[in-house]
Order: C-alpha cells, then structure tokens, then sequence
C-alpha cells in the first residue's frame, strides 16, 4: 500500500514476475513481502534456493527478519525499540545514546531523550 498497489496491481506485478522468473507465484505476492527488499530476497532465494543464506537460517529467524523488514522506522521509534534494535544488534552503540549519567538537562534532550528518560525512570517498560 506504501508504495501505491492495490490488488490489480499487485497482480500485474505478480503476472510480469511470473514470466520473467517462470516461477509460480501467489495472487498476493506484493501483500506478502511488501517492500522491495523483501521481495527480492524471497524472489532471489526462490530462484537460486542453493545459494541462499535463508537455507542457513531457522525458519523463525527468516520470518522475523522478514517481519522487522516490513516495519517502518517511525513505528519502531514510537515503540520505543530503535535503540533496543540498535543495541542488540550493536552492543558498542550505548556510546551513541542519551546518557543519563552525563548530567544532561532536560533543556538539552530532544523528544526521543525525553521519552527514553521518562521510560528509564518509570517501572513501565
């Protein structure tokens, strides 16, 4: 939908990648894997299942790589998790946050230093 499909489209797109590709693809592929990256990785992995790192991965793994791929970054930050994401993925990233320990005034923090300083504060997680 982001990106302007709607189900005609979706099945336009889905009929010329079926003739480039010759693989056989569901009505709701575009639905399915909703951003270009997605796509391209199932229509890689599809096609050279061989070559594929999704063939390494656990089936649990892949789909929610896959999930997190579909959600925009302006989600995850309401939620809270862009910095949780980081710092899973990157311990070192700590370095790059609001640190609390620093003494920084409310006056200097912007809204996602507030927000996470008022989470950090709160027995709310």
């Amino acid at each position: 939908k982001d990106l302007g499909f709607d189900s005609l489209a979706a099945v336009e797109l889905r009929n010329r990648l079926e003739a480039s590709t010759t693989l056989r693809l569901p009505a709701t592929l575009i639905f399915d894997y909703p951003t270009p990256h997605t796509l391209t990785q199932h229509l890689l992995n599809e096609m050279f299942p061989e070559h594929s790192g999704a063939a390494d991965l656990e089936r649990g793994e892949l789909e929610v790589r896959e999930a997190l791929a579909t959600i925009p970054l302006p989600r995850l930050r309401e939620a809270g998790l862009v910095e949780i994401l980081l710092q899973l993925a990157n311990p070192d990233v700590d370095a790059l946050l609001p640190s609390n320990e620093d003494g920084d005034q409310i006056d200097d923090l912007d809204v996602e230093g507030l927000i996470q300083r008022t989470r950090e504060n709160s027995d709310v997680t």
